[in-house]
């Protein structure tokens, strides 16, 4: 019942609507560069075979139609109709490119969702311009219920930062104080040689050690406001160097776009000031208040008002309990662990058929959460992800390298986002030796989408494939990123393009 009393409190309490403003500008505007990237690369992430065997579904108007939505986002006009259309969007791109799929397309799922309910063209808005030359500038200054901040800040970090802690304590890697080291460590992952920063032990896993403590703290200490600025500056330390450490910058950026909520709305107040000095006697009238309303009206206003509050609270306490219980039924198998099934159902025998049904109900619900709120689990670079992967992939063609990965193996400009992550990690991966069809038809998809956009006709063609072998280590090591990249690519198979047709032959024995 506290928690109900908390969420009355968050919703009466009134605050400045510029941070919701901020952010709706920035959080948006990082998704349109998403999309314009997807829409540059479209081939790549829908055709099964870029150009060559185009997917029946063109997705050119589509992409081109959710970027005028999101650019009206942006400006903030028509924003309640544009941001319904966004999430429909966001369900049909994110779920067709599922094979590039990344933990921003989480984010964007439930944001996006939220975007719906929470009144976001109140600042720095067309509408809300609109709207008050309708009222000759006689509008009071827009104030917004602090719940809404905070029901962004939860759904878009502190879930993820809740559940991920609970992959961190089962990885040595973050237990040791490895969880920056390590994947800055390794050519693949890195964007940056920062050799230098990697080889002060005690300050990288300084650091690894309170991105862990940040993430373990920060779901039971954001909403105070004590702790508010301290957590401000530790979040945006941590993903300004994921921006520039790593290649998921629209993830970085994205999450960047929360914290804008976090900072004081006193603080946009000061800077506003410095801009609206200039055009000074017209902005006075926006903040005055209304006065021509008669007492009739207020009387009827505050009634509306509160049936519009008990309605709203009622909606937002269901809302808060369904997603937390989606969002708990994502992280831990508790009490429907496969180890409790087995001793219940081997002590009660006849339980067997109403257990089975419970565990489909519960998957059936982690696909609903997951493909339409983003709720699932967050593992983000967690020991399964590295261990054993000391083999990354390339092709070359006369003797340049396609922009996969760089001559030093970093990754290359076809790699960002949700393409790194499907060439790093379903292409090639961890087992790649037992799952080389996966490779190869990576390696197709790739090289077709380079040739087309480089001219060349796949007809008697031989590209060549490269292997670089890689270090991985779970304990520190110095220099370990350093001679990462200066291991040398190897030729150990080929590619021979005939009629658009692609055949692969890759030497074993090469690459074990």
């Amino acid at each position: 019942m506290k928690i109900l009393g908390f969420i009355d409190r968050l919703y009466d309490k009134k605050i400045s609507s510029k941070g919701l403003g901020l952010f709706r500008i920035f959080f948006l505007l990082n998704l349109l560069l998403e999309v314009i990237r997807i829409f540059r690369y479209r081939q790549l992430y829908f055709d099964p075979i870029p150009f060559l065997e185009p997917l029946s579904f063109d997705y050119t108007i589509p992409l081109l139609l959710w970027m005028l939505v999101l650019l009206m986002l942006v400006l903030g006009l028509f924003t309640r109709i544009m941001s319904i259309i966004n999430y429909g969007f966001i369900l049909w791109i994110v779920n067709a490119s599922s094979f590039f799929e990344y933990h921003m397309n989480y984010t964007y799922l439930g944001i996006g969702f939220l975007m719906m309910i929470i009144p976001l063209s109140q600042s720095y808005s067309l509408d809300n311009l609109l709207k008050r030359k309708k009222n000759n500038f006689s509008l009071k200054k827009s104030q917004t219920s602090v719940l809404y901040y905070f029901l962004i800040i939860f759904f878009g970090v502190v879930v993820v930062y809740f559940d991920s802690i609970f992959y961190k304590f089962k990885c040595l890697t973050w237990v040791n104080g490895l969880g920056m080291w390590l994947p800055a460590s390794l050519p693949y992952v890195s964007i940056s040689s920062n050799q230098w920063l990697l080889n002060q032990e005690f300050l990288i896993k300084a650091l690894g050690y309170l991105t862990f403590a940040f993430e373990l703290v920060f779901p039971f200490l954001f909403f105070l406001k004590k702790y508010r600025t301290y957590l401000l500056f530790i979040g945006l330390g941590l993903h300004f160097g994921i921006l520039l450490e790593f290649p998921i910058p629209f993830f970085a950026l994205g999450v960047i776009a929360i914290y804008i909520l976090m900072v004081p709305v006193s603080f946009w107040d000061k800077i506003e000031k410095l801009f609206i000095s200039i055009f000074k006697s017209k902005y006075s009238k926006i903040n005055t208040e209304d006065i021509n309303s008669t007492t009739n009206e207020r009387v009827r206003l505050i009634f509306n008002k509160w049936n519009l509050r008990k309605t709203q609270l009622i909606a937002f306490k269901l809302l808060i309990t369904f997603f937390v219980f989606l969002q708990l039924n994502s992280t831990f198998n508790f009490p429907l662990s496969n180890g409790i099934i087995n001793k219940v159902t081997n002590s009660f025998p006849s339980s067997k058929p109403f257990l089975n049904d419970l565990l489909e109900i519960k998957g059936t619900l982690r696909v609903f959460s997951h493909d339409f709120f983003g709720i699932t689990g967050h593992g983000v670079f967690v020991d399964s992800h590295f261990r054993g992967y000391n083999r990354m992939f390339n092709v070359k063609y006369k003797g340049e390298l396609l922009p996969m990965y760089t001559e030093t193996g970093m990754p290359g400009k076809y790699l960002l986002g949700g393409s790194w992550i499907n060439y790093t990690f379903r292409v090639n991966n961890s087992n790649v030796l037992n799952k080389q069809e996966q490779l190869k038809k990576g390696l197709i998809r790739y090289t077709a989408f380079w040739a087309k956009k480089n001219k060349i006709v796949l007809d008697n063609k031989k590209f060549k494939i490269i292997m670089k072998k890689i270090s991985v280590t779970f304990e520190w090591e110095k220099d370990l990123l350093k001679n990462n990249l200066a291991t040398p690519w190897e030729e150990v198979g080929t590619m021979i393009w005939s009629n658009n047709e692609a055949t692969i032959e890759i030497n074993n024995n090469k690459i074990k």
